[in-house]
């Protein structure tokens, strides 16, 4: 349904929807909800949310660099701060 949502432009709700799938822990579909929350969150303007929301559920897949590229997709959505 998520995907309808984000097709028909209803992208905002498409990520209500599945952000609600990842706080409710999913289980085993936990990385396939990031997968569609990646795409949503770019439809609704918030593209490095969702960079970082594809390299998260990437991560766990990775036989080597789970670590960094769980770092990479923390950073992504951490505020910047200064020198």
């Amino acid at each position: 349904m998520a995907s309808s949502l984000r097709d028909i432009g209803r992208a905002q709700d498409s990520v209500a929807l599945l952000t609600a799938g990842v706080g409710a822990g999913s289980g085993d579909l936990d990385d396939a909800v990031l997968a569609f929350l990646a795409p949503a969150l770019t439809g609704a303007g918030r593209a490095r949310e969702g960079r970082s929301a594809a390299l998260a559920a990437l991560a766990a897949h990775l036989p080597r660099y789970q670590r960094s590229v769980t770092a990479y997709a923390r950073l992504l959505v951490e505020p910047e701060t200064g020198p």
